[in-house]
C-alpha cells in the first residue's frame, strides 16, 4: 500500500515537471519569436557591413603595412623574417623560440644592454640569442634591437616593440 502511494506521488511529480517545462518553453519561444533583429536600436547589420567593417579593415592594413608599434601587457607570439629588426621599447620582455637572431644595441655600457634573465648575463651588439631564454630590455637611453639573421625567428613577447 505504501509502495502504491509512493509510485502515485512520483507520477504526479513527474507530470507536474513535464507540464511546467512545456509551458515555460512555449512562453520562451513566443517571446523570442516576436523580437526581431531590426528592433535593435543600437547598431544594424547593414551599418556594420557598410561603415564599420571597411574602417576596421583599413586600420588593420595600414598598421600592418607600416610595421606598426605594438604594446601589450600579455604575451603574444610573433615571427619575423630575415633582414627585419624588432625595436624593443622600455621594459619589453621576450622569450626566444628559435630561428636566427642577434642583439643590436647603441651602447656598450653596463646597464644599457639586453638582459638574459635565464642566465643573468647582459647582451650587447652581435651576441646571438639562446633558444628558450627570457630576455628583458630595460629603460635606458640606448636603443635595443633584435636583428633577424636566419630565414625566420620566433618570439613570445610582451611590452612595447616595433617590427622595422
Amino acid at each position: 500500500m505504501i509502495n502504491i502511494k509512493i509510485r502515485r506521488i512520483g507520477l504526479i511529480v513527474t507530470a507536474l515537471i513535464l507540464i511546467l517545462s512545456t509551458t515555460t518553453s512555449a512562453q520562451d519561444s513566443s517571446q523570442t519569436d516576436t523580437k526581431d533583429s531590426s528592433d535593435d536600436p543600437l547598431v544594424s547589420l547593414s551599418y556594420v557591413n557598410e561603415v564599420l567593417k571597411p574602417q576596421i579593415i583599413e586600420e588593420v592594413l595600414s598598421s600592418v603595412k607600416s610595421g606598426g608599434t605594438y604594446s601589450g601587457s600579455t604575451y603574444c607570439d610573433i615571427t619575423a623574417k630575415s633582414g627585419k629588426m624588432i625595436m624593443l621599447g622600455a621594459n619589453c620582455e621576450f622569450i626566444y623560440r628559435g630561428g636566427g637572431a642577434v642583439i643590436i644595441t647603441t651602447s656598450p655600457k653596463t646597464g644599457d644592454g639586453v638582459s638574459d634573465m635565464s642566465m643573468g648575463n647582459e647582451y650587447f651588439s652581435g651576441k646571438p640569442l639562446e633558444f628558450g631564454h627570457v630576455y628583458y630590455a630595460s629603460d635606458s637611453d640606448a636603443e635595443k634591437y633584435i636583428l633577424i639573421t636566419g630565414n625566420i625567428a620566433y618570439f613570445t613577447i610582451r611590452g612595447v616593440y616595433e617590427i622595422v
